[in-house]
């Protein structure tokens, strides 16, 4: 059965592999991505989590005396509402005390009908640019973040790896087919050998040199068979099926045409410009940097005094005491000022050592980036001029060849130096074949350097 589309009733055709199916099945079914996507998710869950400190809150609080010279009983109900500006909390609530009560617990005791009220508390000074609530949701969103970069790198990565497998499957099985066509060449002239032997012609040695020729290039061919299958079956662990299964790739997806072979003409500045905008790992280090720079932000405040402002609106329903009509205002000033501060000078100390180590790392990332990338356009400027000589190269091979094959004709040469001149011209092909595919994966490799995802081998050689 066919891997890909048929065509009509018992009519197979398989397409041709393109790198663009290839790196839209790693990203949609590679299994290390669903480890990352679960990172991400629980990311989420955690920002979710932090926004709890603001849910509403409903609580109650209920007694009575079961025995004893008092017989009251006291409820109150409240409702909590947090509001995001400098611990903020607005609350209603109602209260309602019956019977006797003592008298060290007469705040308890309302009209018949109850106490309702509304209150309000807010810190003016530790709290008011940043809260523990507000810090709890920024750094948790910042670790979304960090998720979603750490997929981003893994998904360059593995797109890095396809290309590099992918190349190296095609070219190969080019290579096979040099190789096939060599052993072609020596089967079919072992035909024209034996007839001659047969007539009496030529020296049967000359067929048996021929048949020891054939069993040389059957033996590379085996060779170079295995090694294909062997890179088809890496291929898989990139190229996958629509339910996630590996996928082996056979010999007539080989796609025919291949890309050229350039140099890069960007620069490194500018390389290194889009690099430490776009790689994953540069950004993670800035965001832990921001995050870490929020955390130092807040445990600066912790030295500041704790001033909490609260007030109160509250009215009495019904009858009872005189005491308790009316409607009441109050105002809450709560003080708490520091003194040793040695909890908070070693969390600020921790952040900063933090923020140190961070900032040394983003450097040496940044310096190690600029040396790859430098390395990377040499090597591909070095393989365009090697890929240039070698098609030099292999133009003289054929020529040769054909030269050594017009001498055997007139018997001014053996068939000894005609194999050798087709093994040297087969090797002078694969040697532009090794170079050309060299060209790509350094191409994919700058890809990956820059950050950038593998869409086109061009697109940083030519932004």
């Amino acid at each position: 059965m066919c891997l890909h589309s048929i065509v009509g009733e018992g009519f197979c055709q398989v397409d041709h592999l393109e790198l663009h199916t290839v790196l839209d099945s790693v990203q949609q079914h590679h299994p290390s991505l669903l480890k990352e996507l679960a990172r991400v998710e629980e990311a989420d869950a955690g920002i979710v989590e932090a926004q709890g400190v603001y849910d509403v809150q409903f609580s109650s609080k209920n007694y009575s005396y079961l025995s004893g010279f008092y017989t009251g009983s006291s409820t109150e109900s409240s409702i909590d509402i947090p509001v995001d500006l400098a611990m903020g909390t607005l609350s209603t609530f109602y209260r309602r005390g019956s019977g006797t009560l003592p008298v060290y617990e007469d705040e308890y005791q309302t009209l018949d009908s109850g106490e309702v009220g509304i209150k309000y508390s807010m810190s003016v000074l530790r709290d008011w640019k940043r809260d523990r609530r507000q810090l709890a949701v920024e750094l948790a969103e910042y670790d979304k973040r960090l998720a979603e970069f750490s997929r981003t790198a893994r998904i360059v990565a593995l797109e890095r790896m396809a290309v590099e497998y992918y190349w190296t499957w095609v070219f190969q099985a080019k290579k096979v087919e040099i190789y096939k066509a060599l052993l072609s060449i020596a089967s079919e002239r072992q035909q024209q050998l034996d007839t001659r032997v047969q007539a009496g012609g030529l020296a049967e040695l000359e067929a048996l040199d021929n048949k020891r020729t054939i069993m040389k290039r059957k033996a590379i061919l085996v060779h170079e068979e295995a090694i294909l299958q062997k890179y088809a079956n890496g291929l898989s662990l990139f190229y996958r099926n629509q339910a996630g299964e590996p996928v082996v790739p056979t010999d007539a997806q080989v796609p025919h045409t291949l890309p050229e072979v350039t140099e890069c003409s960007v620069s490194l500045p500018q390389l290194k410009q889009v690099a430490f905008r776009e790689r994953q790992d540069i950004s993670a280090l800035n965001t832990k940097l921001s995050q870490l720079g929020v955390k130092r932000s807040f445990q600066d405040t912790r030295f500041l005094p704790d001033v909490t402002v609260s007030s109160s609106v509250t009215r009495d329903y019904g009858a009872g005491s005189d005491s308790r009509e009316g409607t009441e205002m109050k105002v809450f000033l709560n003080l708490s000022v520091p003194f040793q501060q040695r909890k908070n000078r070693g969390k600020l100390s921790q952040t900063q050592a933090k923020i140190g180590q961070y900032s040394a790392s983003r450097e040496f990332l940044k310096n190690k980036v600029g040396a790859e990338l430098a390395n990377l356009l040499t090597m591909i400027s070095q393989s365009k001029e090697r890929f240039t000589i070698s098609k030099q190269e292999l133009s003289l091979t054929r020529r040769m060849e054909a030269g050594e094959k017009e001498k055997f004709k007139t018997g001014a040469s053996s068939l000894l130096f005609v194999a050798i001149r087709e093994l040297a011209s087969a090797n002078a092909e694969v040697q532009l074949l090794d170079i050309h595919r060299e060209n790509l994966v350094l191409r994919a490799q700058l890809e990956a350097a820059s950050g950038s995802r593998q869409q086109d081998v061009n697109a940083r050689c030519t932004m």
